[in-house]
């Protein structure tokens, strides 16, 4: 578990050095795992590519135990660069959800598939929404809202 975190630590690290990085906090429901969550992430894009690399980590908040799930997804803007009042994109990437509770502890892989849209794609404060549907051992849907907030150099 601290190499994970370690891990995570290392990414939000790097990519925060990057031009047009942003860092984002958002809150959500989990529809199948039925609990609230809280989670931050960073976002950069890939040079001209319409492509944006998200690492994020998100908290549930259980009543007993700790549930948390490791994110690094690529998502693609579909909005064409047509300056909208909002930016649509879609998305996949991998998934690491953490469970204990007690003695006992599990750790599953998955993938992550997503879909959402930032909200004045010009202003350097993004309100956004997105949905994540993980499929691991199960398949679990997440609806999460946020803001987005641009980091300059």
């Amino acid at each position: 578990m601290k190499k994970i975190l370690a891990f995570i630590c290392l990414l939000f690290a790097l990519f925060t050095t990057q031009a047009h990085a942003q860092f984002g906090v958002h809150g959500g429901y989990d529809v199948d795992v039925e609990e609230f969550l809280l989670g931050g992430q960073v976002r950069f894009p890939l040079g001209a590519l319409p492509i944006t690399l998200q690492p994020g980590v998100d908290v549930f908040l259980v009543d007993r135990g700790t549930l948390l799930q490791f994110d690094v997804n690529a998502l693609y803007d579909i909005s064409g660069g047509l300056g909208e009042p909002f930016t649509p994109y879609v998305g996949a990437g991998l998934g690491l959800r953490y469970f204990s509770i007690g003695d006992i502890d599990d750790t599953n892989a998955g993938l992550n598939l997503l879909a959402g849209a930032r909200f004045n794609p010009a202003s350097s404060i993004q309100p956004f929404v997105q949905a994540r549907m993980t499929i691991a051992d199960g398949t679990s849907v997440a609806v999460m809202g946020g803001i987005l907030f641009a980091l300059r150099r």
